[in-house]
């Protein structure tokens, strides 16, 4: 299970839709968000579908592969290549961007609590958080070495006091010093929404950077009638000789999505090496989408075009591969439809343009106005906040946690290692 306050770590690649937040009933056409728990998340839930405007009448998944328990073992050699691949990145990138909303849920967690309640700064003076300035606390959190320990953050309200925006950065203790590690920022102007995350990770396992971006238009219940989401990760692990990046991004309309995204990298492993560059466009169905629970989201009907390939040597021998087609598929079984072009999903996909794949690896860090120096650098003064228990909180954001492993589509389905 990823640490709950890291937001992705060396993976992700793209989707994500669903969940928790949402905001209480505004004017007719712009939301309102008074408190946190109201904001949208990355993975806030579409607004309900008065038609769909992608459908295979005689194929429209009901179940769909859902992305919380759908395991490898769903999968076997009569599954859609394309349907096992798209599945993988899919979730992945849901739980990149779940992750992502795991700080707002964490920061409202604590607003809960009275965290934020009857607290005073340094002259005595009643500390309201939705005043518009920078506060600045001190965190305690119980049973988890990664969660951060300082954080800077400022909500801000328009005059009818529905929330416009929200900025937060969080800092770390490490052996050389407090030091920044993630940035996230929310803003909202009437039915337009904007929200970034970005941040790095080191541990035993390996290090990287990781960035999400939601650009989206919400109903006037804070629900998202469109949505894009731009994920990009890279990350070193395993030692020296093990480097991948990825970059992908994910527009969704109510119960339908599209993706277009690539992975990248190098790796070694004994004598052997290799490099690998992978591409996907496709497009489908997303089941559950309506959904305020994460867990109810599933990938249905769908096709998607791919190109795998890379090289590899393992002195004396070495080679090259490449895997290249457009599968259509049924969500509700994985297998493919015969021939794909049945499917209403496949002249979409297989006319879509794969992406170019960065074969240099990406730069990802903070921009400007992202860095903090974590000290007091605006005057008010660090406040410590009561201590607060991982496991209360871990509990009380669990939707949010995506504890899987990757499916090896290529061994399943075409039998070789």
């Amino acid at each position: 299970m990823k640490n709950a306050f890291v937001v992705g770590v060396l993976i992700a690649s793209l989707a994500f839709f669903a969940a928790c937040g949402g905001g209480s009933g505004g004017g007719s056409t712009s939301p309102t968000f008074t408190n946190m728990s109201e904001l949208p998340k990355a993975t806030s839930p579409m607004a309900s579908a008065s038609a769909q405007v992608i459908k295979d009448g005689t194929k429209a998944a009901t179940t769909g592969m859902n992305f919380d328990t759908t395991t490898e073992a769903f999968f076997n050699t009569n599954s859609s290549r394309g349907a096992c691949e798209m599945f993988n990145l899919v979730r992945e990138g849901i739980s990149s961007a779940a992750e992502a909303d795991m700080i707002l849920c964490y920061v409202d967690y604590m607003n809960n609590m009275d965290s934020f309640s009857n607290l005073v700064d340094q002259s005595g003076n009643p500390i309201d958080v939705y005043d518009g300035q920078w506060h600045i606390f001190n965190l305690d959190i119980v049973g988890d070495e990664y969660a951060p320990d300082r954080v800077k953050m400022r909500i801000v309200k328009n005059a009818a006091g529905s929330i416009t925006s929200f900025e937060m950065f969080m800092c770390a203790n490490t052996p050389g010093g407090i030091v920044q590690n993630e940035y996230t920022r929310q803003s909202i102007d009437g039915t337009s929404f904007e929200m970034r995350a970005i941040g790095q990770q080191a541990d035993a396992e390996g290090s990287g950077w990781h960035s999400v971006d939601v650009t989206g238009t919400l109903n006037s219940s804070g629900a998202y009638t469109q949505k894009a989401i731009t994920v990009r990760n890279k990350g070193s692990w395993g030692g020296a000789g093990n480097l991948s990046w990825e970059e992908g991004t994910v527009t969704q309309t109510p119960a339908n999505f599209t993706f277009s995204g690539y992975q990248a990298g190098n790796w070694l492993e004994g004598t052997a090496s290799g490099t690998y560059g992978n591409s996907c466009y496709g497009l489908g169905e997303m089941l559950g989408d309506t959904s305020t629970d994460l867990t109810q989201l599933a990938m249905g009907d769908g096709a998607a075009k791919y190109d795998i390939s890379g090289t590899w040597s393992d002195p004396p021998d070495q080679g090259t591969y490449e895997d290249v087609g457009t599968d259509a598929w049924l969500g509700d079984t994985a297998l493919p439809v015969v021939p794909p072009s049945d499917s209403s999903f496949y002249n979409a996909a297989n006319e879509g343009d794969l992406p170019i794949v960065q074969t240099q690896e990406i730069t990802i860090g903070f921009g400007a106005g992202e860095t903090w120096d974590c000290t007091d650098d605006v005057g008010v003064g660090i406040v410590d906040l009561p201590q607060a228990q991982q496991s209360a909180m871990n509990a009380a954001c669990s939707e949010y946690v995506f504890d899987y492993g990757w499916i090896n589509c290529y061994y399943i389905i075409e039998g070789n290692p």
